[in-house]
Protein backbone atom coordinates (compact mmCIF):
# COMPACT_ATOMS: atom_id res chain seq x y z
CA UNK A 1 0.00 0.00 0.00
CA UNK A 2 3.13 2.05 1.09
CA UNK A 3 5.09 1.49 -2.26
CA UNK A 4 1.65 1.70 -4.83
CA UNK A 5 1.28 5.70 -3.21
CA UNK A 6 4.98 6.20 -3.66
CA UNK A 7 5.22 5.44 -7.25
CA UNK A 8 2.36 7.59 -7.86
CA UNK A 9 3.75 10.82 -6.41
CA UNK A 10 7.50 9.34 -7.71
CA UNK A 11 5.80 9.12 -11.68
CA UNK A 12 3.80 12.62 -10.79
CA UNK A 13 6.83 14.31 -9.62
CA UNK A 14 8.54 13.38 -13.28
CA UNK A 15 10.59 10.39 -11.87
CA UNK A 16 10.74 7.31 -14.41
CA UNK A 17 9.52 4.63 -12.08
CA UNK A 18 8.98 1.40 -12.83
CA UNK A 19 7.81 -1.01 -9.23
CA UNK A 20 8.20 -4.33 -8.82
CA UNK A 21 5.30 -6.25 -7.05
CA UNK A 22 3.90 -9.99 -7.00
CA UNK A 23 0.36 -10.48 -8.18
CA UNK A 24 -2.20 -11.93 -5.48
CA UNK A 25 -2.02 -15.72 -5.40
CA UNK A 26 -4.92 -17.06 -6.40
CA UNK A 27 -4.47 -20.74 -4.03
CA UNK A 28 -2.25 -19.31 -0.95
CA UNK A 29 -1.03 -23.01 -0.49
CA UNK A 30 0.19 -23.30 -4.18
CA UNK A 31 2.47 -20.12 -3.14
CA UNK A 32 5.90 -20.18 -2.24
CA UNK A 33 7.19 -16.40 -2.26
CA UNK A 34 6.37 -13.02 -1.23
CA UNK A 35 3.03 -12.78 0.28
CA UNK A 36 1.36 -9.15 1.28
CA UNK A 37 -1.11 -7.97 4.07
CA UNK A 38 -3.80 -5.59 1.73
CA UNK A 39 -5.43 -9.03 0.61
CA UNK A 40 -8.36 -8.14 2.40
CA UNK A 41 -11.86 -5.95 2.06
CA UNK A 42 -11.41 -4.14 4.50
CA UNK A 43 -9.21 -2.03 6.79
CA UNK A 44 -10.58 0.85 9.71
CA UNK A 45 -9.78 4.61 9.06
CA UNK A 46 -10.70 7.35 11.07
CA UNK A 47 -7.72 10.44 12.39
CA UNK A 48 -8.64 9.93 16.13
CA UNK A 49 -6.04 8.67 17.06
CA UNK A 50 -4.18 8.63 20.52
CA UNK A 51 -0.69 9.93 18.74
CA UNK A 52 -0.38 12.88 17.33
CA UNK A 53 1.91 11.85 14.56
CA UNK A 54 -0.13 9.00 13.31
CA UNK A 55 -3.31 11.24 13.43
CA UNK A 56 -1.48 13.90 11.16
CA UNK A 57 -0.59 11.32 8.60
CA UNK A 58 -4.05 9.53 8.54
CA UNK A 59 -5.70 13.10 8.49
CA UNK A 60 -3.68 14.24 5.44
CA UNK A 61 -4.47 10.73 3.64
CA UNK A 62 -8.45 10.35 4.52
CA UNK A 63 -8.31 14.53 2.74
CA UNK A 64 -7.39 12.91 -0.39
CA UNK A 65 -9.54 10.03 -0.33
CA UNK A 66 -11.96 12.27 -2.08
CA UNK A 67 -10.22 12.83 -5.08
CA UNK A 68 -7.71 9.92 -5.46
CA UNK A 69 -11.15 7.98 -5.85
CA UNK A 70 -12.44 10.51 -8.14
CA UNK A 71 -9.19 10.51 -10.55
CA UNK A 72 -9.16 6.43 -10.58
CA UNK A 73 -12.51 5.78 -10.83
CA UNK A 74 -11.80 3.25 -8.33
CA UNK A 75 -14.36 3.30 -5.12
CA UNK A 76 -12.59 2.29 -1.72
CA UNK A 77 -14.08 4.38 1.15
CA UNK A 78 -17.03 3.62 3.14
CA UNK A 79 -17.43 6.60 5.57
CA UNK A 80 -19.18 4.30 7.98
CA UNK A 81 -17.89 6.34 11.38
CA UNK A 82 -15.32 5.17 14.07
CA UNK A 83 -15.96 4.92 17.92
CA UNK A 84 -12.74 4.38 20.55
CA UNK A 85 -14.39 2.90 23.93
CA UNK A 86 -12.85 1.59 27.08
CA UNK A 87 -14.35 1.33 31.07
CA UNK A 88 -15.22 4.30 32.36
CA UNK A 89 -12.56 7.18 32.80
CA UNK A 90 -10.50 5.10 30.06
CA UNK A 91 -6.90 6.55 29.83
CA UNK A 92 -6.79 5.50 25.86
CA UNK A 93 -9.77 7.17 25.34
CA UNK A 94 -8.97 10.61 27.23
CA UNK A 95 -5.79 10.02 25.12
CA UNK A 96 -7.27 10.47 21.89
CA UNK A 97 -9.51 13.18 23.16
CA UNK A 98 -6.48 14.92 23.82
CA UNK A 99 -4.99 14.55 20.53
CA UNK A 100 -8.30 15.55 18.80
CA UNK A 101 -8.26 18.71 20.55
CA UNK A 102 -5.37 19.63 19.85
CA UNK A 103 -5.66 19.16 16.34
CA UNK A 104 -9.03 20.19 15.83
CA UNK A 105 -10.32 16.48 15.15
CA UNK A 106 -14.19 16.68 15.27
CA UNK A 107 -15.55 13.66 17.50
CA UNK A 108 -17.95 13.74 20.31
CA UNK A 109 -18.66 11.90 23.19
CA UNK A 110 -20.94 9.16 23.06
CA UNK A 111 -23.70 6.85 24.82
CA UNK A 112 -23.92 3.07 24.98
CA UNK A 113 -27.62 3.92 24.00
CA UNK A 114 -26.37 5.95 20.33
CA UNK A 115 -25.23 2.37 18.70
CA UNK A 116 -28.16 -0.10 18.02
CA UNK A 117 -26.95 -3.62 18.02
CA UNK A 118 -23.62 -3.04 20.09
CA UNK A 119 -23.60 -4.26 23.74
CA UNK A 120 -21.01 -2.57 25.48
CA UNK A 121 -21.25 -3.87 28.38
CA UNK A 122 -19.48 -1.77 31.19
CA UNK A 123 -17.40 0.23 28.60
CA UNK A 124 -19.23 3.00 28.56
CA UNK A 125 -16.36 5.62 28.02
CA UNK A 126 -17.17 6.40 24.07
CA UNK A 127 -15.62 8.89 21.40
CA UNK A 128 -17.33 8.79 18.15
CA UNK A 129 -16.08 10.04 14.99
CA UNK A 130 -18.54 10.86 12.04
CA UNK A 131 -16.95 12.31 9.68
CA UNK A 132 -13.47 10.93 7.92
CA UNK A 133 -13.85 7.90 9.53
CA UNK A 134 -15.07 4.35 8.42
CA UNK A 135 -13.68 1.79 6.57
CA UNK A 136 -11.35 1.29 3.59
CA UNK A 137 -11.05 -1.47 0.92
CA UNK A 138 -6.51 -1.95 0.81
CA UNK A 139 -6.84 -3.89 -2.39
CA UNK A 140 -8.86 -1.52 -4.13
CA UNK A 141 -6.67 1.08 -2.80
CA UNK A 142 -3.87 -0.08 -4.17
CA UNK A 143 -5.59 -0.77 -7.78
CA UNK A 144 -6.94 3.06 -7.37
CA UNK A 145 -2.79 4.09 -6.87
CA UNK A 146 -1.46 1.78 -9.56
CA UNK A 147 -3.92 3.01 -12.20
CA UNK A 148 -2.70 7.17 -11.01
CA UNK A 149 1.02 5.73 -11.44
CA UNK A 150 0.73 3.74 -14.89
CA UNK A 151 -1.38 7.26 -15.62
CA UNK A 152 1.41 9.35 -15.23
CA UNK A 153 3.99 6.92 -17.05
CA UNK A 154 5.25 4.60 -13.95
CA UNK A 155 5.41 0.70 -15.18
CA UNK A 156 4.53 -2.26 -13.06
CA UNK A 157 5.66 -5.51 -13.58
CA UNK A 158 4.50 -8.61 -12.03
CA UNK A 159 7.71 -10.31 -10.42
CA UNK A 160 9.47 -11.15 -7.83
CA UNK A 161 12.44 -9.56 -6.80
CA UNK A 162 15.49 -12.14 -5.80
CA UNK A 163 18.35 -9.66 -5.91
CA UNK A 164 19.46 -5.91 -5.22
CA UNK A 165 22.79 -5.38 -5.84
CA UNK A 166 24.83 -1.94 -5.96
CA UNK A 167 27.55 -0.98 -8.18
CA UNK A 168 30.00 1.59 -7.19
CA UNK A 169 29.06 5.09 -8.60
CA UNK A 170 27.03 3.60 -11.42
CA UNK A 171 23.66 2.52 -9.91
CA UNK A 172 21.86 -0.71 -8.69
CA UNK A 173 21.27 -3.70 -10.67
CA UNK A 174 17.22 -6.01 -9.93
CA UNK A 175 17.10 -9.50 -10.60
CA UNK A 176 13.88 -11.42 -10.69
CA UNK A 177 12.99 -14.60 -10.00
CA UNK A 178 11.57 -15.13 -13.24
CA UNK A 179 15.29 -14.10 -14.78
CA UNK A 180 15.00 -10.51 -15.90
CA UNK A 181 18.04 -8.21 -14.79
CA UNK A 182 17.37 -4.13 -14.78
CA UNK A 183 19.96 -1.50 -14.23
CA UNK A 184 18.18 1.32 -11.90
CA UNK A 185 19.55 4.64 -10.76
CA UNK A 186 18.38 4.32 -7.22
CA UNK A 187 15.83 2.10 -5.09
CA UNK A 188 12.94 2.16 -2.98
CA UNK A 189 12.10 -1.05 -0.81
CA UNK A 190 8.58 -1.00 0.49
CA UNK A 191 8.20 -4.39 0.64
CA UNK A 192 6.94 -4.53 4.05
CA UNK A 193 7.66 -7.98 6.34
CA UNK A 194 9.11 -9.18 3.34
CA UNK A 195 11.50 -6.53 2.97
CA UNK A 196 14.12 -8.09 5.10
CA UNK A 197 16.32 -10.06 2.93
CA UNK A 198 16.97 -6.55 0.83
CA UNK A 199 18.10 -4.95 4.06
CA UNK A 200 21.30 -6.97 4.80
CA UNK A 201 24.01 -4.58 6.14
CA UNK A 202 21.48 -2.35 7.87
CA UNK A 203 21.00 -2.70 11.35
CA UNK A 204 17.18 -2.37 11.61
CA UNK A 205 15.13 -3.53 14.31
CA UNK A 206 11.84 -5.05 12.98
CA UNK A 207 9.34 -7.12 14.68
CA UNK A 208 7.56 -9.22 12.03
CA UNK A 209 4.26 -10.62 13.64
CA UNK A 210 1.39 -13.51 12.06
CA UNK A 211 -2.10 -12.21 12.97
CA UNK A 212 -5.03 -13.93 12.50
CA UNK A 213 -8.24 -12.30 11.51
CA UNK A 214 -11.92 -13.43 12.47
CA UNK A 215 -14.60 -12.73 10.51
CA UNK A 216 -18.71 -13.69 10.69
CA UNK A 217 -21.14 -13.55 8.30
CA UNK A 218 -23.77 -10.52 9.41
CA UNK A 219 -26.40 -8.95 7.04
CA UNK A 220 -26.77 -5.94 5.73
CA UNK A 221 -29.14 -4.24 8.31
CA UNK A 222 -26.14 -4.21 10.66
CA UNK A 223 -23.89 -2.54 8.16
CA UNK A 224 -26.38 0.62 7.73
CA UNK A 225 -26.10 1.24 11.83
CA UNK A 226 -22.70 0.03 12.93
CA UNK A 227 -19.54 2.22 12.90
CA UNK A 228 -15.52 0.84 13.07
CA UNK A 229 -14.71 0.08 16.37
CA UNK A 230 -11.83 -0.38 18.36
CA UNK A 231 -11.11 -0.70 22.37
CA UNK A 232 -8.60 -0.65 24.75
CA UNK A 233 -8.23 -2.17 28.30
CA UNK A 234 -12.38 -3.06 27.84
CA UNK A 235 -13.46 -4.71 31.02
CA UNK A 236 -15.87 -7.58 30.87
CA UNK A 237 -14.81 -8.94 27.17
CA UNK A 238 -12.75 -12.23 26.65
CA UNK A 239 -10.05 -9.27 24.76
CA UNK A 240 -9.46 -6.01 26.45
CA UNK A 241 -7.24 -4.57 23.15
CA UNK A 242 -8.88 -5.52 19.62
CA UNK A 243 -10.97 -3.79 16.58
CA UNK A 244 -14.03 -4.43 14.44
CA UNK A 245 -15.40 -3.40 11.31
CA UNK A 246 -18.57 -3.24 10.78
CA UNK A 247 -19.92 -5.81 7.91
CA UNK A 248 -17.70 -5.35 4.68
CA UNK A 249 -19.03 -6.97 1.24
CA UNK A 250 -16.10 -9.57 0.07
CA UNK A 251 -15.40 -10.91 -3.16
CA UNK A 252 -17.21 -14.08 -2.35
CA UNK A 253 -20.39 -11.70 -1.91
CA UNK A 254 -21.38 -11.80 1.46
CA UNK A 255 -20.95 -9.81 4.31
CA UNK A 256 -18.75 -10.25 7.54
CA UNK A 257 -17.71 -8.76 10.45
CA UNK A 258 -14.37 -8.79 10.77
CA UNK A 259 -12.43 -8.85 14.56
CA UNK A 260 -8.62 -8.74 15.24
CA UNK A 261 -6.49 -8.01 18.10
CA UNK A 262 -2.59 -7.91 19.07
CA UNK A 263 -2.88 -9.62 22.51
CA UNK A 264 -1.52 -12.81 20.98
CA UNK A 265 1.78 -12.68 19.24
CA UNK A 266 3.37 -14.98 16.90
CA UNK A 267 6.86 -13.87 15.88
CA UNK A 268 7.92 -14.16 11.92
CA UNK A 269 11.68 -14.51 11.89
CA UNK A 270 12.49 -15.65 8.47
CA UNK A 271 10.68 -15.64 4.77
CA UNK A 272 10.07 -19.47 5.40
CA UNK A 273 8.33 -18.53 8.75
CA UNK A 274 5.85 -15.87 6.70
CA UNK A 275 4.89 -17.90 4.14
CA UNK A 276 4.31 -20.82 6.49
CA UNK A 277 1.92 -18.02 8.66
CA UNK A 278 -0.25 -17.37 5.06
CA UNK A 279 -0.32 -21.31 4.28
CA UNK A 280 -2.07 -21.38 7.39
CA UNK A 281 0.36 -23.00 9.87
CA UNK A 282 0.85 -22.13 13.78
CA UNK A 283 -1.72 -23.00 16.29
CA UNK A 284 -4.49 -19.95 16.51
CA UNK A 285 -7.21 -22.13 18.54
CA UNK A 286 -6.48 -19.44 21.71
CA UNK A 287 -6.70 -16.55 19.28
CA UNK A 288 -9.51 -17.78 17.68
CA UNK A 289 -11.78 -18.70 20.59
CA UNK A 290 -11.14 -14.84 22.31
CA UNK A 291 -12.06 -13.58 19.06
CA UNK A 292 -15.35 -15.55 19.22
CA UNK A 293 -16.09 -14.70 22.15
CA UNK A 294 -15.51 -11.15 22.16
CA UNK A 295 -17.54 -10.55 19.20
CA UNK A 296 -20.08 -12.73 19.74
CA UNK A 297 -20.59 -10.47 23.02
CA UNK A 298 -20.18 -7.08 21.67
CA UNK A 299 -22.61 -7.98 18.71
CA UNK A 300 -24.96 -10.49 19.68
CA UNK A 301 -27.18 -10.88 17.06
CA UNK A 302 -24.69 -12.79 14.83
CA UNK A 303 -24.03 -15.75 17.44
CA UNK A 304 -24.25 -19.15 15.12
CA UNK A 305 -23.20 -17.00 12.16
CA UNK A 306 -20.91 -18.82 9.88
CA UNK A 307 -17.28 -17.82 10.09
CA UNK A 308 -13.62 -17.98 8.58
CA UNK A 309 -10.48 -16.78 9.18
CA UNK A 310 -7.55 -14.53 6.97
CA UNK A 311 -3.92 -14.33 7.95
CA UNK A 312 -1.94 -11.33 7.73
CA UNK A 313 1.59 -10.21 9.33
CA UNK A 314 2.33 -6.75 10.97
CA UNK A 315 5.80 -5.12 10.73
CA UNK A 316 6.94 -3.21 14.18
CA UNK A 317 9.55 -0.39 14.42
CA UNK A 318 11.61 0.33 17.29
CA UNK A 319 10.20 4.14 17.38
CA UNK A 320 6.07 3.40 16.48
CA UNK A 321 6.73 4.81 12.93
CA UNK A 322 7.58 3.80 9.49
CA UNK A 323 11.11 3.60 8.99
CA UNK A 324 11.57 6.33 5.74
CA UNK A 325 15.08 6.50 5.01
CA UNK A 326 18.17 6.28 3.18
CA UNK A 327 19.75 2.93 3.67
CA UNK A 328 22.72 4.20 1.33
CA UNK A 329 23.26 6.49 -1.13
CA UNK A 330 21.37 4.65 -3.43
CA UNK A 331 18.38 2.73 -1.67
CA UNK A 332 16.17 3.64 0.73
CA UNK A 333 13.28 2.33 2.52
CA UNK A 334 9.41 3.04 3.53
CA UNK A 335 9.05 0.35 5.55
CA UNK A 336 7.13 -0.40 9.08
CA UNK A 337 3.25 0.24 9.56
CA UNK A 338 3.01 -1.09 13.13
CA UNK A 339 -0.15 -2.18 12.42
CA UNK A 340 -1.96 1.77 11.42
CA UNK A 341 -0.73 2.32 7.92
CA UNK A 342 -3.23 1.21 5.89
CA UNK A 343 -4.98 4.45 6.45
CA UNK A 344 -2.18 6.47 6.40
CA UNK A 345 -0.64 4.94 3.11
CA UNK A 346 -1.00 7.39 0.87
CA UNK A 347 0.78 10.38 2.65
CA UNK A 348 3.15 7.92 4.01
CA UNK A 349 4.23 6.91 0.44
CA UNK A 350 4.19 10.83 -0.10
CA UNK A 351 6.73 10.81 2.52
CA UNK A 352 8.86 8.56 0.82
CA UNK A 353 8.66 9.93 -2.38
CA UNK A 354 9.80 12.98 -1.22
CA UNK A 355 13.10 11.33 0.16
CA UNK A 356 14.13 11.18 -3.74
CA UNK A 357 13.46 14.93 -3.81
CA UNK A 358 16.47 15.95 -1.62
CA UNK A 359 13.82 16.74 1.67
CA UNK A 360 14.82 16.65 4.75
CA UNK A 361 13.74 12.76 6.00
CA UNK A 362 10.98 12.95 8.77
CA UNK A 363 11.13 9.60 10.27
CA UNK A 364 15.26 9.19 10.30
CA UNK A 365 15.37 6.74 13.83
CA UNK A 366 17.84 4.03 12.03
CA UNK A 367 20.82 2.68 11.83
CA UNK A 368 22.73 1.81 8.92
CA UNK A 369 26.25 0.51 8.65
Amino acid sequence: MIGSAAMKYLARAGVDVMGFSSREPASFADHNGVFASHYDAGRITRTLDPNREWARMAQASVDRYVELERESGIDFYDPAGFVVFGPPGSKYVDRVRDTANELATVSRSARPGDFSGIDFGSNTDIEAQDKDAGVINPRELVRAQLILAEREGAKVRYEEVSRIEQHAGSGVSIETIEGNSFDVQRVLIAAGGFSEPALTGARLRLDVQGRVVFLVEADEDIASAMPALIADDAAGLALSEFYVLPPVLYPDGKRYLKIGTAEYDHPLRSPADKISWFWGEGDVREDIRALQQTIEALVPSIRNSATQQLRCVITYTATGYPYLDWLNDRTALAVGGCGQAAKSSDEIGRLAARLFAGDERRYPAITTN
